[in-house]
């Protein structure tokens, strides 16, 4: 049986039913992004809720989320996190307000019926690299920077041999 109050303290209870396990770790309040294949033919933007990954490009092209910026609909096609990323935290902050709704227990019907089909299980997932990085750069890059963190560690003997 399902504790309601206590669901509703942390955050509500979803339809999801694996989402309200308290040993689940992916509750309602805790709805991380994913890039992940699941019999697509691209990567696309994923939500974990539970045991189950909700396709967001899915969600944009059932119109479940119109109204929201546009900046975060096009994100929600991409197929890394980094459009994302750059969103405005306004236009993020709206995203997430969406899924909560979309997926809590009190969502009627017709949204149950429609977010239903946009759910894959995890282990029919395939979660994929999440960012492009833009650039990278290794600290040890340059003998300077080798040398002065070196000296932190091995004052008397900053470089090794190698």
């Amino acid at each position: 049986m399902i504790d309601w109050d206590a669901l509703t303290e942390r955050g509500g209870a979803s339809w999801v039913e694996s989402a309200n396990d308290p040993d689940g770790g992916f509750p309602l309040d805790n709805l991380p992004y994913c890039i992940f294949e699941a019999g697509h033919r691209f990567p696309r933007v994923g939500v974990r809720i539970g045991d189950r990954v909700l396709d967001l490009a899915g969600a944009r092209g059932s119109g479940i989320l119109e109204g929201l910026p546009v900046e975060i609909l096009s994100a929600c096609e991409a197929r890394t996190l980094n459009k994302i990323m750059a969103c405005a935290s306004v236009s993020v902050a709206a995203l997430r307000t969406r899924l909560t709704t979309l997926l809590h227990a009190k969502a009627d019907e017709a949204t149950l019926a429609t977010v239903g089909t946009l759910l894959f299980p995890v282990e029919d997932a395939t979660l994929l690299k999440p960012v492009e990085p833009a650039n990278y750069t290794d600290f040890y890059a340059s003998i300077d920077h080798a040398t002065n963190v070196g000296r932190i560690f091995r004052p008397d003997s900053p470089l090794l041999p190698n």
